[in-house]
């Protein structure tokens, strides 16, 4: 949460192109997955000789993953950043109940702590963003007649 926080602000400062950007993180992490990528395979776990069906995972994961990468990036730029990270909140809570409702999977104490956290965070945020749009509303009404 605290280095993808930065990472929102630095990707909204900057005025960059959604694609530029993100080809320059590519790039930039380039290094650090051919470096990984070269210890498993001296390990004996090379990832492109497991099975032609792994390799080709491998091979089009990057481009699947690109689109939302994208999307982010061009987010990152139009949204307010408490906006985005209510997204950044709300996204753990649906794969939560898609995990729940629709996979069956099991749920460990730990795990109701975290969400319990998660949630009150986005109450927070939802009670915040409510208030502040009741006083924006009798600072500034719609109806000028309405004014007090």
């Amino acid at each position: 949460a605290f280095s993808f926080g930065f990472y929102g602000l630095i990707r909204k400062r900057l005025a960059v192109d959604s694609l530029v950007g993100l080809t320059v993180e590519s790039w930039l992490l380039l290094p650090l997955a051919l470096a990984y990528l070269a210890v498993n395979a001296a390990a004996g776990r090379d990832a492109f000789t497991a099975s032609m069906g792994d390799a080709l995972k491998l091979v089009f994961a990057g481009p699947i993953t690109m689109l939302p990468l994208l999307c982010f990036a061009a987010a990152a730029v139009r949204l307010q950043l408490g906006t985005l990270g209510f997204f950044q909140y709300l996204a753990p809570s649906l794969q939560f109940v898609l995990a729940v409702l629709v996979f069956h999977e099991p749920v460990v104490t730990g795990q109701w702590y975290t969400f319990g956290l998660i949630w009150t965070a986005l109450l927070l945020f939802t009670i915040s963003a409510v208030l502040l749009q009741l006083r924006a509303r009798r600072r500034f009404p719609l109806d000028p007649a309405a004014a007090p």
